[in-house]
């Protein structure tokens, strides 16, 4: 058995500070190994396979994820913890997973689950639980082109994280991102702009400095200042978010030959303004 210190520690802490630090290969291995140590009725199996669905969204394994949110929620469902933030949690994860999976019809079905357990639950009062869930539910809106109404969910969401969580939380950085996605869908360029700077200079606060997510800041920033014309901007942010996708060649090769194409391109239109 792992040695423990304190009244409740977490297995997983560990693991959680490898999957922020995006060192996914190491986070799984050391999940699988606390997973090995934990006895059959602890609920700490459950959340070792939130963790490890959410590691294997981020490395594009959807199937898996979605393999390991069940097995989660199936675990807390045998230990009677049907109703807890963690089942939630979990709900919404396998949501955006299936998002992921451009499967809208089952991410609406986990919203409604996640809902019905929020109703059930002593925690119904929960922000921050909320707030997992209204981005879920913005997030499908999204993907069923409802973008105002899109928008206001976010920004109800923004404005709660910002009230309950530290000012450069990264949960804060990603809820701009998706603002800034949104207002972009709205031909709202100037706004869009504003949202994704926000993200980025918050993500650069409270991210490891490879970290994907700060990438995708990068990359979207450039988007828009290449719809600005303003190449030079944007040939700067493509190429820092080239620099941060080149830790992850094997994994996301596809995303760095768009990346050198939109740095070709951007040079391109450079030399022709």
């Amino acid at each position: 058995m792992m040695k423990q210190m304190g009244s409740e520690p977490d297995p997983l802490s560990f693991g959680w500070f490898l999957f922020r630090m995006s060192e996914f290969n190491k986070a799984e291995r050391y999940v699988k190994y606390v997973l090995a140590q934990l006895p059959t009725n602890d609920k700490a199996i459950g959340n070792a396979y939130n963790l490890l669905g959410l590691i294997y969204k981020d490395t594009h394994k959807l199937d898996q994820s979605v393999e390991y949110y069940e097995k989660a929620l199936k675990i807390y469902s045998q230990l009677n913890y049907q109703d807890s933030p963690q089942v939630i949690a979990t709900h919404c994860n396998l949501g955006l997973a299936f998002l992921a999976l451009e499967d809208p019809r089952s991410a609406e079905e986990q919203q409604r689950q996640a809902e019905e357990k929020l109703l059930n639950s002593s925690h119904s009062k929960n922000s921050l639980v909320l707030t997992s869930l209204e981005s879920l539910k913005a997030k499908i809106q999204v993907e069923y082109g409802n973008n105002a109404i899109a928008l206001k969910d976010f920004e109800m969401v923004l404005k709660t994280r910002q009230q309950q969580l530290p000012a450069t939380h990264f949960s804060i950085a990603s809820t701009w991102n998706a603002i800034g996605i949104v207002q972009e869908k709205l031909h709202n360029d100037v706004e869009a702009l504003k949202s994704f700077q926000q993200a980025l200079d918050i993500g650069q606060k409270s991210l490891p400095p490879e970290d994907m997510d700060l990438a995708e800041y990068h990359t979207n920033v450039a988007r828009i200042y290449g719809n600005q014309k303003k190449f030079q901007f944007a040939l700067k942010h493509f190429e820092l978010a080239l620099k941060i996708m080149e830790n992850y060649r094997e994994e996301e090769y596809d995303k760095i030959i768009k990346l050198n194409k939109h740095i070709a391109d951007t040079k391109e239109k450079l030399c022709q303004s």
